[in-house]
């Protein structure tokens, strides 16, 4: 809590490695011992987390030792290790002026915003290790994260808390665009090191656009690529268009919301859809840009399709 008695206040921090290249930097799950013991010699609470190779995002809830200290102690902290681990001096620094969130709803929405970040770089934030959603979830367990405190931003019954905030996340899927308080949160970003948008990368590594990539993925199929535009739910259709999303934010064509307004989709509906084709055909989903099981997939589909498809019934003249 900050100083107000029943006042919710979190600093949204962006620090970035300084000094060495960042291939020489120690993995992140010791960066999180250090943080963890910096947390407890002042007392702050994290909130939410997201690491990367050059940069971090933290919320943290302060207690009466000033902000400036908690971020010295923090990089002197790790000086002292990267020194220990690589014989060389690294630092972090403040991206950006941290941002006050004051209030319940826009602690809820930073927490999301932090949370999501991996999709920035073709992850699913379900999968992806370094970010405090997995605890969120419940699928792991960082100690210095203070989920439960967190989880309590979405609801007051315990049974309820892990709901509500999966629920929220795929709400921030759901929109299409973003609230002005999460464009505001861009600036700090910006500041880490992400100038270069995936809208302004739109031709990407593929050198192609999502229509481009769409008649290639459609075409592998024998299907018009008209279909994954329109209201179809076949099951091929639903799996064309997963594959065309996974493929196209891992080449840094498009955002996932931007790939879904493409496909008159909401982006939740093609996470879900990502998420459950990933899981059955792993191998169409391990290098972005190539789809040589695709055909076979659909030889696949098509008979399973017309095995469950019940005869024709003959009128009798």
């Amino acid at each position: 809590m900050s100083g107000r008695k029943g006042h919710i206040g979190l600093y949204y921090l962006v620090l970035r490695r300084c000094g060495q290249t960042c291939s020489a930097v120690p993995d992140c799950a010791s960066f999180i011992a250090v943080l963890d013991a910096v947390l407890r010699r002042t007392g702050y609470e994290l909130h939410a987390y997201c690491m990367f190779s050059a940069h971090m995002h933290l919320a943290v809830q302060m207690t009466d030792v000033p902000l400036a200290d908690f971020v010295q102690r923090l990089s002197m902290a790790y000086q002292r290790w990267t020194w220990q681990q690589v014989g060389s001096e690294l630092s972090l620094q403040l991206t950006a002026t941290p941002r006050l969130v004051e209030g319940v709803e826009k602690a809820r929405e930073l927490v999301r915003f932090i949370h999501l970040l991996p999709l920035r770089i073709g992850k699913d934030p379900a999968d992806y290790a370094w970010s405090g959603h997995r605890t969120y979830l419940g699928r792991a367990k960082v100690s210095c994260l203070s989920d439960r405190r967190g989880l309590r931003l979405f609801a007051r019954q315990l049974g309820e808390q892990r709901r509500s905030y999966e629920a929220y996340i795929l709400s921030g899927l759901q929109a299409m665009e973003p609230t002005r308080f999460s464009r505001s949160l861009e600036h700090a970003v910006r500041g880490a090191g992400g100038k270069r948008t995936w809208s302004e990368a739109s031709a990407g590594r593929a050198g192609m656009s999502l229509e481009q990539l769409g008649e290639h993925v459609a075409a592998l199929a024998s299907t018009p690529a008209t279909e994954l535009g329109s209201g179809s739910r076949a099951r091929l259709v639903s799996l064309l268009r997963a594959l065309m999303a996974w493929h196209a934010v891992q080449l840094e064509m498009a955002t996932l919301r931007e790939v879904a307004r493409y496909l008159h989709r909401d982006p939740s509906s093609i996470y879900s859809a990502i998420k459950r084709y990933r899981t059955l055909y792993p191998r169409l989903f391990e290098r972005p840009g190539h789809f040589d099981d695709l055909p076979a997939v659909t030889v696949a589909y098509s008979k399973s399709s017309n095995e469950r498809r019940p005869a024709a019934k003959v009128r009798s003249e």
